[in-house]
């Protein structure tokens, strides 16, 4: 009798289990509801953008005061770990004690031997007496594979930096012309298509297309970054060795009716260099 009670009661609390059917969901796919949609019924307003953070390397001094009166040094170790012998570039963070420093040309860099290298001083921060808190600085060094360097910094003083001739930058209506002593570059601020045209040595020698570069989708449809004109344009940093256009825009189709995607391009350009360092950044900003 107990058995058969028993066995019942395993059977009843299994049966829920193995009856119950799986929970049906509704298959992933486009539903046409667009953050318009989804704002016009919302009780509580909020921003869809993502916020974009700007590095600002374009700062200038905060005061005229003197700073230290004795020039103070510092060494920087240089390691070449990649195999490769180059004139290389060296970018590296600087902090600098208070009221110590309140101009960058107060601050420079010397190569082993005790010549001066030209160098690019951008201003990263502020002490609260308007002293230099933190700079990035750039220069260039010819290094061999695996080579060991010593560079110095040195500060205060009668330190004065030699920032050399290098990159120009020239604005014209919709285009940037930009000189890097052997390359000129080209740059269309209203068709955007990276480079318009790059010309070495008085030889045009490449050029994008008006319409590139392209985002296919997946059914098959292009998006331009050329069809409608940038939202934003900073030159976000400037210097004699070292420039870098950042450009902002949205992909538009061939007809320029915008999309929900969106691109920020960086061009780097480097004094006698023939190069450009782009990075090229997409997402989608809704």
């Amino acid at each position: 009798m107990y058995k058969k009670l028993f066995i019942l009661a395993i059977f009843a609390g299994i049966l829920p289990f193995v009856a119950a059917k799986p929970p049906v969901y509704p298959k992933p796919g486009n539903r046409g509801i667009t953050p318009k949609i989804v704002m016009s019924k919302a009780k509580n307003k909020v921003t869809v953008s993502r916020p974009q953070i700007i590095a600002d390397l374009l700062k200038t001094k905060q005061s005229n005061a003197a700073g230290i009166a004795q020039q103070q040094k510092v060494k920087v170790e240089l390691l070449e770990d990649a195999g490769v012998a180059r004139n290389a570039e060296i970018r590296f963070g600087f902090p600098l004690p208070d009221k110590m420093v309140y101009d960058p040309e107060n601050i420079a860099v010397f190569a082993p031997g005790g010549k001066q290298l030209p160098a690019q001083i951008a201003i990263l921060g502020f002490h609260d007496s308007k002293a230099l808190r933190q700079v990035l600085i750039t220069c260039f060094y010819p290094l061999k594979s695996g080579e060991k360097a010593d560079l110095e910094v040195r500060y205060g003083g009668k330190t004065r930096n030699i920032s050399g001739t290098g990159v120009k930058v020239i604005k014209k209506g919709d285009l940037y012309l930009i000189d890097t002593g052997v390359m000129q570059c080209v740059v269309n601020t209203k068709k955007f298509n990276l480079a318009e045209n790059v010309v070495v040595n008085g030889k045009s020698v490449a050029a994008f297309e008006s319409n590139r570069a392209v985002v296919l989708e997946k059914d098959g449809s292009e998006l331009f970054i050329s069809t409608l004109a940038p939202e934003r344009i900073d030159i976000s940093e400037k210097g004699a060795l070292r420039t870098t256009l950042r450009i902002a825009g949205r992909y538009a189709d061939k007809n320029g009716k915008p999309s929900t995607q969106h691109y920020i391009a960086r061009l780097t350009f480097r004094a006698g260099r023939s190069d450009i360092e782009t990075e090229f950044t997409h997402f989608n900003k809704e």
